[in-house]
């Protein structure tokens, strides 16, 4: 099989070459051939048809003249290597041709249908090989021959003999012409196909230089799965024979994932996605590009699957994820450091009223004690929620609906008493998709944001709050807008850093695990806020990566 060149139907090879010296002498040398050999053949019927009337001895001269074309035209081609080139020995034998079909014509006593057609073959030969110079030279030449034919020979006298000197010799000069012309529109067709194919050989090249470089396996299979092409990297990457192989005997141990995917693929979608599968004995992390092969005729003729290993690259991600661990470090610290020293003070405080002060009152007493307790317990919420962030999240896959998710959450807010009750809630979802993930853990990150949205309108007689969920080719996107205050400019930039809030009593926590959890789940976050009208969340979900979201979405189709 031969590596992949170009991923599209095959360019066949165009050999036009008309204009082509060689060419032309070869079509020529043809032609000279079948006058003579018609020659031959109109003499021989003629002399079987008439033998009555025709003495042998009359065609002597015929066979003269037909001996010694067919030597003439034997020497040429004897010597036609040499004298291929050479003008005006090319000019000559186009001359003498016209020569020997006059000659032939006034021993055939006068029958001019046969070789008037011969004379103007032979011009158009000329006109071609020559252009239109030539084309007219030998006109005149014809011209003289053929008017000599007419004047001297006893067919014609008088008034037809002038009308067929002059529809005759119109003929020979309006051939003379058009193969000029046409000579030079094959020149020119020629010119032009000869550019096209160079342009396309040049394409060809290329694409084949950017295929065989490209630093991705490239694989293209047929509607039956059967591996039809690949290039250089396919092959060493995956360290296997391809010729004769089907994609699932190549890729049998993440096959169950590709195959539901071919059905977005056939309703035009390109599909991404990251799987781990065994590679010279270890487990690679590869991504998955796979697309339909459209041919001229807008008719499916198979896929072609992109693929390249990302286990270095997801390895360096994962290493500076680490270095972006410890550099925030400092700012936990710092921030743990302030969040923990205002509880503190109130609990050294009271703690030390009531050492100090003797005879202290029962109420007093359980004032002290209880302020001590909250503080405690606001120290106990603080490292909970801390623990909660810093805590490497446990992989978990399950089948999750977010908009189960979501009609559960709008539940639960909409009965809790700690919310303002004057909020409507304004819920579509359309998604069909469902992704892979912790539901628990998106719950509680989503949980995270609808309270926050409440939190912002509780100051309002009135609000909205909308939940939208629908569907993108690759996505599966959630939004949650309120009506709130809005969020500043400065504080937009911050609302995921840690201990960042502008609440009295929050810890600044909430959206970090919530945007860390997101994160966790292969999902983009975006926030919009304007300041007096509301805010919106927009999560995405990328479901290219998530081979499940296809699958249950054909499910729920079909």
């Amino acid at each position: 099989m031969n590596q992949l060149k170009v991923i599209s139907n095959k360019i066949p090879e165009i050999n036009f070459d008309l204009s082509t010296p060689e060419m032309l002498n070869k079509i020529i040398r043809a032609v000279r051939v079948f006058y003579v050999t018609a020659l031959l053949l109109f003499v021989l019927l003629l002399q079987t048809s008439q033998s009555t009337f025709i003495n042998v001895s009359m065609l002597l001269p015929v066979y003269a003249l037909l001996s010694l074309s067919f030597l003439v035209n034997s020497i040429y081609l004897y010597y036609y290597e040499k004298v291929k080139n050479h003008h005006a020995i090319n000019g000559i034998m186009f001359g003498l041709d016209a020569f020997f079909i006059a000659g032939m014509n006034l021993f055939a006593d006068g029958n001019y249908t046969l070789f008037l057609i011969l004379f103007l073959l032979n011009i158009i030969l000329c006109g071609v090989k020559y252009n239109s110079r030539g084309a007219f030279l030998l006109a005149i030449w014809t011209s003289i021959l053929f008017s000599g034919l007419l004047i001297y020979g006893p067919q014609l006298e008088g008034k037809n003999l002038y009308i067929s000197l002059v529809l005759n010799n119109f003929s020979f000069f309006s051939i003379a012409y058009l193969a000029g012309f046409l000579s030079q529109q094959i020149s020119s067709l020629t010119f032009e196909v000869a550019s096209k194919t160079k342009d396309i050989e040049n394409l060809q090249k290329l694409n084949q230089l950017i295929i065989s470089n490209v630093g991705s396996g490239l694989i293209s299979v047929d509607n039956h799965l059967r591996i039809t092409q690949y290039n250089k990297y396919a092959k060493t990457l995956l360290n296997t024979e391809l010729e004769g192989c089907s994609f699932d005997d190549i890729f049998g141990e993440v096959f169950d994932k590709i195959e539901p995917l071919l059905m977005s693929l056939k309703r035009g979608e390109v599909t991404r996605f990251e799987t781990e599968m065994h590679l010279d004995n270890d487990q690679r992390i590869i991504e998955f590009v796979m697309s339909k092969i459209i041919d001229n005729q807008n008719v499916n003729s198979g896929f072609v699957v992109l693929f390249q290993d990302l286990t270095q690259l997801k390895s360096l991600e994962i290493k500076l994820r680490q270095k972006e661990k410890l550099a925030a470090v400092g700012q936990l610290a710092a921030g743990i450091a302030h969040e923990i020293r205002n509880p503190l003070a109130s609990i050294s405080g009271s703690i030390q009223l009531l050492a100090a002060k003797e005879g202290v009152s029962e109420d007093e007493k359980k004032r002290l004690m209880a302020i001590t307790v909250k503080e405690i317990d606001r120290l106990n919420g603080l490292i909970s929620e801390f623990l909660e962030y810093v805590k490497p999240e446990a992989k978990k896959e399950d089948i999750v609906d977010i908009n189960v998710i979501l009609k559960e959450i709008m539940m639960s807010v909409s009965v809790n008493k700690t919310l303002n009750a004057n909020v409507q809630q304004d819920i579509q979802l359309a998604s069909q998709k469902v992704i892979q993930g912790n539901p628990d853990k998106l719950k509680q990150a989503l949980l995270n944001i609808v309270i926050n949205a409440y939190q912002a309108m509780s100051k309002l007689d009135m609000g909205k709050i909308k939940i939208r969920t629908w569907d993108k080719a690759d996505s599966l996107v959630v939004t949650i807008q309120d009506q709130g205050e809005g969020i500043t400019p400065e504080n937009l930039n911050r609302i995921f850093e840690p201990f960042h809030t502008t609440k009295a009593k929050g810890t600044g926590l909430g959206l970090a695990v919530a945007h860390k959890i997101f994160e966790s789940h292969g999902a983009n976050v975006h926030v919009e806020s304007e300041i007096n009208k509301g805010t919106v969340f927009i999560i995405e979900f990328l479901t290219s990566n998530n081979p499940i979201g296809y699958e249950m979405k054909i499910k729920k189709e079909a």
